[in-house]
């Protein structure tokens, strides 16, 4: 999935959990990608990447990642995909040294 210039001038956002903790984002306007690795407790540290298409992925994951992870158009504020993730293990033992890559739906987006 390609954002669209459109799209990127809206932005995105991804957050986890049922807090709602900001984890990363494209900027509105200038398209700048930034993750928040701090945040959640600092679950995520060194672990996050977000492109330019908007896929978050989440490398060295455990079940400690399980939970809801929401994208969300930043200029609306409207979701435009929820997922809920379950990572089977114990604790935080990394699974497989696997990566999770979640992406919006590009038909969520809507036009001005």
């Amino acid at each position: 999935m390609n954002l669209t210039e459109h799209q990127k001038k809206q932005g995105i956002s991804w957050k986890f959990g049922a807090r709602g903790f900001l984890i990363a984002e494209i900027t509105r306007g200038n398209g700048k990608v930034k993750t928040y690795e701090d945040q959640a407790d600092g679950r995520f540290r060194d672990r996050l990447m977000l492109d330019q298409t908007g896929s978050l992925t989440i490398t060295n994951i455990t079940a400690d990642d399980s939970g809801l992870y929401e994208v969300s158009n930043t200029s609306t504020n409207a979701k435009l995909n929820t997922f809920n993730i379950t990572v089977h293990g114990d604790g935080r033992r990394k699974v497989q040294k696997g990566s999770l890559r979640v992406e919006p739906d590009p038909r969520c987006y809507s036009g001005p």
